[in-house]
């Protein structure tokens, strides 16, 4: 909270008042529970009293400072600091002379899961977890606190106490929470609404169930991998009843995969309902395994199609159902999971158990997902310093899987910048001018009987010679080779053809061919891998 206002202005320090405000020719610093004021005479002048009374005005300096102390305190205690990098943050930002106090609790706690007595130590009472060399959570802690006081055991008394007391409600929780199967608790989803226009949590657990199966089929799971799929799917939601997660909200899903285990369930089917909110944020890692990361997947696109559906669409800065997030999220999935399966298929196995309930017309809502998942795909792109015209090359030409688009990126990224890229990026954009704004040419129009030039027989030979080498290469996803192949082939004869060989005739028959021989040549890479005729090397070199 702000104490005085004060206003230095060149080398003196203004006393004002208005009927408002008062602004003072002191500050106010807190010393042992009170304040004093301390005058000063310059700007110069305060940053030494401010100094002299021991407080660390810098945000940073306060953090590297907490951090020396937590690390020094541990390492006497054999111990280490548990990271916790918003913890340390959120500290940093409540202390103005930090201090430190060590503590403990009832080792009898420590049977509690870890990351239950983590919560309990970040979350209520700011303080930090100390681990031993194999990282298990020891019955000690660290809190910083203001100042030296003039009696640390009453503070230390006070968190010991208090913590003590979370440890046992969470003891008490745990306890209770498994009386019961995790099962049991699924029933009761019904009664949680997730949305008035989309139903409870239950009803969004059984389409899922539907979806499921759809998406494991089009994906070729394995037998087992989509019996576990919809074991998780079925019991992913459980933990959001149990008192567990009543109490700390932020360990939903890490709660179901403690009790499923506990249960013993299957150890995939444990570790999908722990990872599967991965990720909460677009700096969050993903799930570390395969179904988890299915899970989460599934759980995201649902809520995106869901609320699109109904008609919450982000607009501007406007988001506040986070759809471009978990957009995001999904995209990340499909990515590095190699997830071979279209937005479109995605799209629509959500949809089709979801349509019942929405307004908003299937056109519009899948228009509205495509635009928003191609542009969080070219952010990504552009996080991994991808060239952006190379983004755009390969985006516009064909986006429907994005594990399949970011390949194609990366292969051309290989050869970005290089000799045979500038080639192959040459005959495409040549090629693309000549046929600039034509409409229905397509290789069934070609008559070889109306080539009147040598290039024009030259080029054709070309094609018909290496076309099945560049499909080849470009099937096995070879997408690189394949474009240096097409620049190898084409780049001079290209450049002759068009020395020498005039497209835009007055004949229109000839003309039209010779625009068809264009598009066959520029389809043969553009239609699958990049449409390059936009990139930078071309500008460069006009």
């Amino acid at each position: 909270p702000i104490r005085t206002l004060l206003i230095i202005l060149g080398d003196k320090v203004l006393s004002l008042k208005d009927e408002n405000f008062v602004f003072p020719d002191h500050v106010s610093i807190r010393c042992a529970g009170e304040y004093k004021k301390i005058k000063v005479k310059n700007i110069k002048d305060y940053f030494k009293r401010i100094e002299d009374e021991g407080i660390i005005l810098s945000s940073c300096r306060r953090k590297e400072i907490i951090a020396e102390l937590l690390n020094k305190e541990a390492k006497k205690l054999n111990a280490s600091v548990y990271p916790n990098e918003e913890l340390l943050l959120e500290v940093s930002n409540l202390v103005e002379r930090p201090n430190i106090l060590s503590c403990s609790f009832e080792s009898k706690f420590l049977k509690l899961p870890k990351v239950v007595l983590l919560a309990s130590m970040a979350k209520y009472q700011r303080v930090f977890a100390l681990v031993d060399k194999n990282n298990n959570v020891l019955d000690k802690f660290l809190a910083i606190i203001e100042d030296a006081p003039q009696d640390a055991s009453v503070i230390k008394n006070h968190y010991e106490f208090v913590l003590n007391a979370r440890l046992k409600d969470a003891d008490f929780f745990y306890q209770e929470d498994i009386k019961i199967s995790l099962d049991s608790y699924v029933d009761g989803l019904k009664k949680v609404l997730l949305h008035n226009k989309l139903g409870s949590l239950f009803d969004k657990i059984k389409r899922l169930e539907a979806a499921a199966g759809e998406i494991g089929n089009i994906l070729s799971l394995e037998k087992n991998e989509s019996k576990n799929l919809l074991r998780a799917v079925y019991l992913s939601k459980a933990d959001l009843l149990t008192r567990m997660v009543c109490e700390f909200p932020s360990l939903e899903g890490v709660v179901g995969g403690i009790y499923a285990k506990y249960f013993k369930e299957n150890a995939e089917v444990v570790n999908a309902i722990s990872e599967h909110y991965k990720p909460r944020t677009n700096d969050d890692d993903l799930a570390d395994n395969k179904l988890g990361a299915l899970l989460s997947m599934l759980d995201k696109i649902y809520n995106v199609i869901g609320i699109i559906g109904i008609g919450i669409i982000p607009s501007g800065s406007e988001d506040p159902f986070t759809i471009r997030r978990q957009i995001q999220s999904i995209i990340r999935i499909l990515i590095q999971y190699d997830l071979g399966i279209s937005l479109q298929d995605l799209f629509s196995a959500i949809h089709r158990v979801l349509k019942d309930t929405l307004t908003v017309d299937e056109e519009r809502i899948k228009e509205v997902f495509l635009t928003i998942a191609q542009e969080r795909f070219c952010v990504l792109m552009k996080d991994e310093n991808m060239p952006q015209d190379l983004i755009h090359a390969v985006v516009s030409v064909n986006f429907k899987a994005p594990n399949e688009a970011y390949l194609r990126i990366k292969k051309m990224f290989a050869i970005y910048g290089k000799e045979d890229f500038f080639k192959t990026a040459k005959v495409a954009e040549r090629t693309a001018n000549i046929i600039k704004g034509e409409k229905d040419l397509d290789k069934e129009h070609l008559n070889q009987e109306l080539f009147k030039e040598a290039e024009e027989q030259e080029l054709w030979e070309a094609y018909l010679k290496h076309k099945d080498k560049v499909i080849e290469k470009i099937h096995n996803k070879e997408y690189d080779v394949a474009a240096v192949l097409y620049g190898e082939v084409f780049y001079d004869i290209i450049h002759r053809f068009f020395d020498r060989v005039l497209v835009n005739v007055e004949d229109y028959s000839l003309r039209r061919n010779r625009k068809v021989l264009m598009w066959l040549i520029n389809d043969l890479l553009t239609q699958k891998v990049a449409d390059l005729k936009g990139m930078e090397v071309l500008k460069d070199a006009m």
